[in-house]
């Protein structure tokens, strides 16, 4: 009976022990590059910090540069059919996921990628973003302001017209063609190569993306407006998310929210600030004109109203927005 016992605890004590020593391993797939903001000053010491919290109930395996999947259109499918558990969704890929993420993509709703986050994660608290119940969402960021960066050197926006500009949505096809360019669809994955071939003429994206995607020495000229932002989601497979032991769980929790989101979003614009310092070094930013501001902030408008008119409850979150970004803005002043 005593040995029947004392195996019986055996049993216990190694079973316990097991399930204390389980881990769960993460695939984190992205299309972004290991190095940058994106990398070392954000998404590798947060997943650090994760594994060392959990007591090492998580591990992540990671997938930088698209090598898991290659086209970053595909990443948001991916992580719903299991490929990958976590993953950067750029929502421009998938607007009809994520539709009211392209209300910051419309040029002066917000200023800069702190705004986009703030914005992003309050709207998000406040269930006014469809698309987000389907997925665990630890952090919702933005790149610096996007800008137009062309291959070839012009002078006045006027050159810009009939010039092939490479977009990544129809957001950012309609501000393409708002200053006079004409848009193409096309994965910045393979924006440094398709413009030195010469496949296009430049490419809309935040700043921070040339140097992060390597475009910055092909670069001759800049249109440097505020044109809206992308808006990013660090996401996690919902099931997966709800498996993860406890510990996992409330490490995530505790590096997710709205203090990551601004972090991740700072890195950005530190980066986009870098290069623009850079391009006004170089003098390669074509200059505008007072009248002409005027005439494309008459445009941008005209975007943020039809959003508004063809968004369910549009009136009621450009509102919240606002109402947020002035919180936000007042305490920057205090």
């Amino acid at each position: 009976m005593m040995k029947r016992t004392i195996a019986l605890l055996v049993g216990i004590l190694a079973f316990a022990a097991g399930a204390a020593s389980a881990q769960t391993t993460i695939k984190f797939s992205t299309a972004l590059p290991r190095f940058g903001p994106a990398g070392d000053d954000g998404l590798v010491p947060w997943m650090r910090a994760i594994e060392q919290e959990s007591g090492g109930t998580v591990k992540f395996r990671e997938f930088w540069g698209g090598q898991l999947v290659p086209n970053p259109v595909k990443e948001y499918d991916a992580l719903v059919n299991g490929i990958c558990d976590m993953t950067v969704i750029t929502t421009s890929f998938v607007g009809q996921q994520f539709p009211d993420m392209h209300l910051f993509e419309i040029p002066n709703v917000v200023r800069n990628a702190s705004e986009a986050a703030t914005g992003g994660w309050k709207m998000h608290e406040a269930g006014l973003l469809r698309g987000m119940d389907k997925i665990y969402t630890a952090a919702i960021f933005a790149n610096d302001p996007g800008g137009v960066h062309l291959a070839k050197p012009i002078t006045s926006l006027d050159q810009l017209k009939g010039l092939k500009v490479r977009v990544s949505g129809p957001a950012e096809a309609d501000i393409v063609q708002a200053l006079g360019a004409a848009p193409v669809g096309m994965n910045i994955t393979d924006a440094a190569e398709s413009l030195s071939r010469g496949v296009y003429d430049g490419t809309f994206n935040g700043w921070a993306a040339d140097r992060s995607f390597r475009m910055t020495p092909l670069i001759k000229a800049n249109i440097d407006l505020p044109l809206g932002v992308r808006i990013f989601v660090l996401a996690i497979n919902k099931e997966v998310y709800g498996k993860l032991p406890p510990p996992a769980q409330q490490a995530i929790e505790r590096h997710s929210g709205l203090d990551f989101s601004l972090h991740m979003s700072l890195a950005f614009e530190a980066d986009g600030i870098a290069e623009r310092v850079d391009a006004k070094k170089r003098g390669i930013i074509v200059p505008i004109d007072d009248q002409t501001r005027q005439r494309l902030d008459a445009a941008f408008a005209a975007m943020r109203e039809k959003w508004i008119a063809a968004t369910p409850d549009g009136a009621k979150k450009y509102a919240f927005l606002q109402s947020v970004l002035a919180d936000y803005k007042s305490g920057i002043q205090r």
